[in-house]
């Protein structure tokens, strides 16, 4: 009888063991799914901002060059896998 209780509390165990790393991998694909709406969202804004610049009268200074080269470049940035971001210290 022991033996049996035994068995039944590491199946208990293992279920459990089981369920919260399904939960931490709902969680990860959660987080995931959301980082990707994010950059879609940043994508939409970025090139939203050019459209503006491109239909708006040319700003002064070549401010408009260099905003087109910064959205430019921000483009690029979104478009990195995660593991080739660097984070500023």
């Amino acid at each position: 009888m022991g033996q049996f209780q035994l068995r039944e509390v590491d199946h208990q165990l293992g279920l459990a063991e089981l369920a919260a790393q399904l939960g931490l991998l709902a969680s990860v694909l959660i987080l995931a799914d959301a980082k990707r709406q994010a950059l879609k969202a940043l994508r939409r804004t970025i090139a939203e901002a050019h459209e503006i610049l491109q239909t708006s009268p040319g700003l002064p200074q070549g401010r408009t060059a260099r905003a087109n080269e910064l959205l430019g470049d921000a483009v690029v940035l979104a478009d990195l896998p995660p593991h080739r971001r660097t984070k500023e210290s």
